[in-house]
């Protein structure tokens, strides 16, 4: 059995309050038919959808500081037995997340970081939710239906995510458009954004890399605060521009598409009217409450909204959208 080497490299820490919890992002290399262990948890490790021959990684975020073991097995096809190939254990620190690559030879790279970043209290997903959405946005095959999905989880007020958890989310999706798109909308979400750099490695086009760039930059030199009185609508001559090119999407689930990038884009500010236009171009009556509930954050008269409420014949549609603006933090 292999004795796990141990290397630390800590990162300066930065100012701000600590978590108690860490977020540790496991990557192992070279590891078929293998699983992982940390203290009495089984992670299995899964082929990546991205890179030849890796793994997508193990996250946990709820991990509490002390001391904690890491093993691994090699796990027989045939029989399901295991063997240990190696084991050892690292230590987590209040404030600080960390990041292990387990090596070809068993040894342990670990570097930590600061998660004082994680302001306004921000806490990930837990693993568990996280594994039952990832898995709902996985089975979705009808076209269109991954997208909405992981937008829909990205637009949710109430969700934030690990870079790591939302690069899973991302490379779901195939069309490197789609992709910018959802780490846009990604971005706000985000618990360690100074690691979200590494998304750039989902996008083959080096425009994709610059446009997501451009955004996160102009994103932090906005301070991230919305204020009404500096949204301005979109002009009705754009806006009939952008009515008139959803209009005539006719591939199913494009429309959807359209009014949910329009939605999306940090750029767009419509007048309640407008929304209302933009949503109406879709039929399914789920997908309506999708986009009513994206738009939100664009309206520039909120106190119209509710004139939005009539399109839904289903109670129950009204009544999630009124609790999905009450509950809205700005």
């Amino acid at each position: 059995m292999k004795t796990l080497i141990i290397l630390l490299f800590s990162l300066p820490g930065i100012s701000a309050f600590a978590q108690n919890n860490s977020t540790v992002t496991i990557n192992v290399t070279r590891a078929r038919n293998s699983e992982l262990v940390v203290d009495s948890r089984s992670f299995t490790l899964n082929t990546s959808n991205n890179t030849i021959g890796s793994n997508d990684p193990v996250v946990i975020t709820d991990l509490p500081p002390g001391q904690h073991t890491l093993q691994m097995f090699s796990v027989s096809r045939n029989d399901d037995t295991r063997r240990k190939m190696s084991s050892g254990t690292f230590n987590t620190r209040a404030g600080f997340d960390m990041a292990i690559n387990v090596n070809n030879d068993g040894s342990l790279q670990l570097k930590e970081t600061s998660n004082r970043v994680r302001n306004n209290h921000k806490t990930p997903m837990s693993d568990a939710n996280f594994s039952i959405l990832l898995k709902d946005v996985k089975r979705q095959w009808v076209p269109g239906t991954k997208m909405t999905a992981a937008s829909n989880a990205f637009s949710n007020p109430n969700n934030y995510f690990t870079t790591s958890q939302a690069k899973q989310l991302i490379q779901l999706i195939s069309d490197e458009g789609n992709r910018v798109q959802l780490a846009k909308t990604a971005y706000r979400t985000i618990v360690d954004p100074a690691n979200f750099n590494q998304l750039y490695d989902l996008f083959v086009n080096q425009i994709s890399k610059d446009n997501l760039r451009a955004y996160v930059d102009n994103y932090n030199n906005r301070g991230n605060t919305v204020t009404y009185k500096h949204k301005a609508a979109m002009s009705e001559a754009s806006f009939n521009e952008l009515l008139h090119s959803a209009q005539k999407q006719w591939v199913p689930g494009e429309k959807m598409k359209a009014a949910t990038n329009a939605f999306s884009n940090p750029n767009y500010y419509f007048t309640t009217d407008q929304a209302r236009q933009l949503i109406t171009l879709v039929n399914d009556e789920n997908n309506r409450l999708q986009l009513a509930k994206l738009s939100y954050k664009t309206i520039v008269d909120p106190n119209n909204f509710s004139q939005l409420y009539d399109l839904f014949v289903k109670q129950g549609n009204r009544d999630e959208l009124i609790a999905y603006v009450g509950s809205y933090k700005h």
